[in-house]
């Protein structure tokens, strides 16, 4: 996100300090963090998915979804962030999007 200018390098620090008030892993199995300041020139979720998973706290995690927000997309941050969270609740979904080799794919199963 830094190298497509879409976020400054302070969205990093501003990551990690919010995850330090309120970790963003749920169920040990994904991470949806985002930072304390929503000033990204464009609103926008970036995508991880390790099968081996990835060291998050004191758990492996499988998904991460890192998103940055846009002034203008506050409002709209809260619903996109607790719908995100339901659905990925539902472990016969999670586990398919563990699997998931294109975003299309990725999104056609979140939206499911």
């Amino acid at each position: 996100m830094v190298d497509f200018g879409i976020v400054q390098q302070s969205f990093i620090d501003s990551v990690f300090e919010r995850e330090k008030l309120s970790p963003t892993c749920f169920f040990d199995a994904f991470a949806i963090p985002h930072a304390l300041t929503m000033d990204a020139k464009k609103t926008i979720i970036s995508v991880l998915i390790n099968e081996k998973g990835i060291q998050w706290d004191d758990t492996q995690i499988k998904l991460c979804l890192l998103i940055a927000i846009q002034k203008e997309n506050i409002l709209e941050f809260s619903n996109v962030y607790n719908n995100t969270v339901y659905a990925l609740c539902d472990y016969e979904r999670l586990n398919r999007l563990f699997k998931c080799t294109t975003s299309a794919e990725f999104v056609n199963i979140l939206k499911q």
